[in-house]
């Protein structure tokens, strides 16, 4: 595997090294291309702009990228300092949808701000992922994103991930702004796609407890799935309802995944799980060219998890939901002495379970002949369980024309408003348990029993509850881009205020660029920003909801309520401060034989970050405490150089290298991971230190167990040939693997306990994938075109594990998997 290792470096560098190729070919072929009927537009700079801390891939580059779950997570494989989630490529969960989780500069995955046409994506309802194996009783859990919108929907994607505006707020990781692609006003055109993968398709690589769960004949409720059948599809049609005014475009499309499972009941039934991400889309825009540009949107994007468990009847189905419905209206005017843009959102997106309301246990029963096991045979569920979320939302922004002569002043105002109404609300449930064998039973199904054979001893209830809250925040900002010679100077600042916990937080931003040579060709810069989150709303709408006990000795007893539950644990939730962040950046670019480089230095200190404490009353009474307490420190180092040039007969190509190193260390390392929550027991153990590796620390110096890679590398290459008919896109990245926690246990020194931990070494982690569109046909403006992507092409035996446990050995990743796809536009 090594050899092939180097053998990728070396045709990185060839690449690399070919800066002396003349453009005036490549101008030629574009002249000569114009002139026929067929003509596509050119290859873009792939990766970073010429923008500090801007990334920004165009419509050619999504187009052409690999993914494995068509998202616009998945985008940013190539981008060496965006950190993945180690698990998002686990070869146990294949046939998942969902976007893999991010981090950028050592922020959590739920602490970015996804923006949807500078309109809110962001979903603050239980951010952990749909597919974190969930229990048929369990708390549903979303994603850090309200909906996932097909990437082909969009024109740009653009990442901020540091020095990034004031006109920007509501995170403290990075921004990830993806704008919608506007419906033609020329003419008509349209398309189709369709792609697809299976487990025939996929190369697996298990561990040896990994393998028994594949192939023990019995799958469902285990976190493995050994087949599994993924596919998407879209269709599309726009143009002008008036020519070159305004424009119309209609758009569907699904990404589906069907994953067989085979039951423990029922003598080994099979039964199918299925993912399914829907997009319906209607968009009216006004000519982009226009002085006036207005553009309605309204998107349907539902996502449903359809989920069995091993020991109910028929696996016992029910589906964890997500997604919803966002409306937005952009406008944006050209005046003589500014361009004011606003844009107005409305969104409704839900994470909630769906489950029958009765649950039934039985013992192996001649009437329930699916029950075949002696005890624990289960039908029905525990009742449905809904978190929504309504945000209206309106951002104006004043971009004024430069002012000035020697000192040109670029100013840039105004204001953002939200408005957010959450709600819990739980079903309820009953449940009928602990069966007692009886041939002399009497009663109905209805009150747990099942006539001549058996009855339930025990019934629980649990009755309906619900909770909701409503605030607003507004922002204003403003900045100031000032250039005077060869410096450009960029002061700012953003003040916001929510009713929620009453915070008002002043933002500073600072950021200044040298242009050495006036010319743009060599730069140094440095910056100051500070960047505030938004709470995350679980906190807030969480309660407890106790169950109500009955039992009885005969079937024909009544049911005798037991004593009163006494809640075994309470939530507490004081004032709770917005985390922020305080970034020191410096770095430097240089285009040098039409390469640019760049070396840039980012360091963060996180405040304020939410954590949980415990701690036990005079009462024995179990408080959870949501306080600030966590802080963590982010350092990073990133180098990148991009080049892009034409070949006499071999195409053109834009390839990107680019390297970081970080670390992250922290108290608050992920507040979804409930092992690194710090328990108090009571003041039984020390909240200030810990032991790490033997030795006493403090507990701020706890390194991060995901998103650590201390090494990333990435390389990718976008080429075309044959007048744009084949295109490829190949992205490699190298992760050198970082280091695991392992909890030990307790150690008491001096009266008092120490939480301790371990650090163990991970391996490395390399993939290679890679993209082929081929334009099989083209007639007038009509093209087929067939594509073929390799996903892990060289096979890498990717091994992660991010457990606290010693005795886990953790997973491979999925090895090669090919996806074949076909599209027709026109």
């Amino acid at each position: 595997m090594r050899l092939n290792y180097v053998a990728t470096l070396c045709v990185m560098v060839g690449f690399l090294g070919s800066a002396n190729i003349s453009f005036a070919e490549d101008l030629k072929k574009k002249e000569e291309s114009e002139k026929t009927v067929h003509r596509l537009d050119p290859v873009d700079v792939y990766g970073q702009t010429e923008n500090v801390g801007e990334i920004k891939l165009n419509a050619d580059t999504i187009k052409m990228t690999p993914t494995s779950t068509n998202s616009i997570n998945d985008l940013f494989r190539g981008q060496s300092s965006i950190q993945f989630d180690a698990n998002s490529r686990t070869g146990l969960t294949g046939g998942e949808i969902t976007p893999p989780k991010i981090s950028i500069h050592g922020a959590k995955h739920y602490e970015n701000n996804f923006t949807i046409n500078g309109i809110s994506n962001n979903s603050n309802l239980n951010p952990q992922g749909f597919d974190t194996n969930p229990a048929a009783g369990s708390k549903p859990t979303g994603d850090s994103q309200g909906i996932f919108v097909d990437p082909e929907l969009f024109d740009t994607v653009e990442v901020y991930t540091e020095n990034i505006s004031a006109q920007y707020g509501d995170f403290v990781g990075g921004v990830v702004n993806a704008t919608l692609r506007d419906a033609s006003v020329d003419g008509w055109h349209g398309g189709a796609s369709v792609r697809g993968t299976t487990h025939g398709f996929t190369e697996f690589h298990y561990t040896p407890n990994d393998f028994v769960n594949a192939n023990s004949g019995v799958t469902a409720g285990k976190p493995v799935q050994p087949k599994f059948y993924k596919g998407s599809g879209n269709v599309y049609l726009e143009g002008p309802i008036y020519k070159n005014s305004l424009g119309l475009m209609l758009s569907y499309s699904q990404q589906y995944s069907l994953i067989p499972k085979t039951l423990l009941v029922g003598n080994n039934q099979e039964v199918d799980e299925h993912r399914s991400n829907q997009n319906f889309l209607v968009r009216i825009n006004t000519n982009p060219d226009d002085k006036f540009y207005a553009a309605l949107t309204a998107i349907y994007a539902p996502y449903e998890g359809v989920f069995v468990s091993p020991t109910y009847k028929d696996g016992g189905e029910f589906s964890m939901k997500g997604g919803g419905m966002q409306f937005i209206l952009n406008t944006r005017y050209a005046f003589d002495f500014a361009k004011w843009s606003n844009d107005f959102g409305y969104s409704m997106t839900e994470v909630s379970r769906d489950s029958d309301s009765i649950l039934y246990s039985w013992n192996k029963s001649k009437v329930e002949i699916w029950a075949t096991q002696p005890k624990n045979n289960q039908v029905g569920g525990f009742g449905d369980y809904e978190m929504n979320q309504d945000t209206l939302s309106w951002k104006s922004v004043l971009d004024v024309e430069p002012i000035g002569d020697t000192v040109i002043h670029n100013l840039l105002t105004g204001f953002e408003f939200k408005h957010v109404v959450s709600k819990t609300k739980e079903s309820g449930y009953i449940s009928y348990m602990l069966p007692k064998d009886d041939p002399n039973a009497q009663g109905s199904m209805g009150d747990g029993v099942i006539a001549g054979e058996q009855f339930a001893t025990l019934k629980n209830v649990q009755n309906a509850m619900q909770k909701s809250l409503n605030y607003s925040s507004i922002a204003v900002f403003l900045e100031d881009e000032i250039e005077w010679g060869h410096l450009t100077f960029r002061p700012g600042v953003r003040v916001s205020y929510d009713d929620l916990m009453e915070n008002t937080d002043i933002a500073p931003r600072l950021f200044a660029n040298y242009d050495i040579l006036n010319d743009d060709r060599f730069n140094i810069y440095g910056g100051y920003n500070r960047y505030y989150g938004s709470q995350v709303l679980d906190r807030i709408l969480s309660f407890q909801n106790p169950l109500q006990r009955y039992n009885r000795k005969n079937s024909t007893d009544p049911w005798v309520a037991q004593p009163a539950p006494k809640t075994s644990s309470v939530y507490d939730l004081a004032k709770l401060d917005n985390p922020y962040t305080d970034e020191y950046t410096v770095g430097a670019s240089a285009n040098v034989f039409d390469i640019l480089f760049k070396l840039g230095f980012t360091y963060r200190e996180y405040e304020d970050q939410l954590t949980a404490t415990t701690y036990q009353d005079s009462n024995k009474l179990t408080h959870i405490m949501y306080n600030n307490g966590g802080s963590s420190k982010y350092k990073g180092i990133t180098l990148s150089a991009e080049h892009t040039f034409a070949t006499d007969g071999y195409g053109t190509h834009n390839v990107e290298l680019s390297a970081t190193w970080s670390e992250t260390k922290g108290s608050a390392i992920d507040w979804t991971n409930s092992a690194f929550d710090e328990n108090l027991g009571g003041g039984r153990f020390d909240p200030d230190f810990i032991y790490l590796n033997g030795q006493q620390v403090s507990r701020y110096n706890l390194p991060a167990s995901n998103f650590n890679s201390p090494w990333v590398l990435a390389y990718t290459h976008n080429a075309t040939f044959w007048d744009e008919r084949l295109k490829a896109f190949l992205q490699v990245r190298w992760e050198k693997g970082g280091k695991r926690l392992i909890e030990l246990d307790p150690i008491k020194t001096t009266g008092l306990w120490y939480r301790a931990f371990a650090e163990h070494d991970q391996d490395n982690m390399f993939n290679a994938d890679l993209k082929l569109s081929l334009d099989m046909i083209r007639y007038e403006n009509q093209t087929l075109a067939l594509e073929l992507e390799a996903l892990n092409l060289l096979n890498s035996k990717n091994i992660v594990n991010t457990t606290t446990s010693s005795t886990n050995a953790g997973s491979y990743s999925l090895g090669r998997q090919f996806y074949l796809g076909l599209k027709y536009t026109f």
